[in-house]
């Protein structure tokens, strides 16, 4: 038996059926259906949490031959951009979407988020994930995590191809909400991004009361 393929999406979610949900956790392999008038369509949701089921690591050279897991940045912006009061998120990407488009149609703009958690792996999703922050925006936000989940060989070993975006993004991201964070938690970090996150990230957040960096 071949098994069943881990990125094939097992539910498909409308979202126009949920809209009264306050707290959201999709974990597993999910389409999301946005219905053509969703406009605020998850407006009680506060909570939200998105990841793959498990996680499977992938020989780089497969990579692109792979299809894309729940979630990818595609699929939080859309629930991300009908839920316009979340406090507080979890997303652990899943895979890229083909020909992901890095500028999304318009900037989602999160008021009331004050927690963000955000995990990836830089060569698996990188650019869903350098995606997901150059289209977001909060405010309000107080607490950032951000998780690299390393690949298993050494980041001076990745073919200069590999994107690293994401790091270099998290520095408008955070630019754009700079009034109101103070604890930044970033693991972890490779030698070859210390500097680019000290120059870049921590410059935009002078205010900043708890600082956690994992190498």
């Amino acid at each position: 038996s071949e098994g069943i393929n881990p990125t094939t999406p097992k539910a498909t979610v409308d979202l126009s059926t949920i809209r009264n949900v306050q707290k959201l956790s999709l974990i597993g392999h999910f389409s999301i259906l946005v219905p053509v008038d969703a406009g605020s369509v998850l407006s009680s949701l506060v909570t939200l949490q998105l990841a793959p089921d498990g996680y499977v690591r992938i020989p780089f050279q497969f990579v692109q031959n792979t299809t894309p897991a729940f979630p990818t940045g595609s699929d939080c912006l859309a629930v991300l951009r009908v839920a316009p009061v979340l406090e507080e998120i979890r997303i652990e990407l899943g895979g890229e979407d083909p020909g992901t488009n890095l500028q999304d149609v318009s900037l989602v703009t999160l008021e009331r988020l004050t927690y963000a958690e955000f995990s990836f792996d830089r060569i698996k999703n990188s650019m869903s994930m350098t995606q997901l922050l150059r289209n977001i925006s909060a405010p309000s936000l107080e607490f950032l995590v951000l998780q690299d989940n390393p690949p298993p060989i050494p980041f001076d070993e990745l073919p200069i191809e590999v994107p690293v975006l994401a790091f270099f993004e998290l520095a408008s991201f955070v630019a754009r909400s700079s009034k109101t964070l103070s604890s930044l938690v970033i693991r972890p970090l490779s030698p070859t991004l210390q500097t680019a996150l000290i120059e870049g990230v921590l410059q935009e957040v002078p205010g900043l009361l708890n600082l956690h960096i994992q190498t």
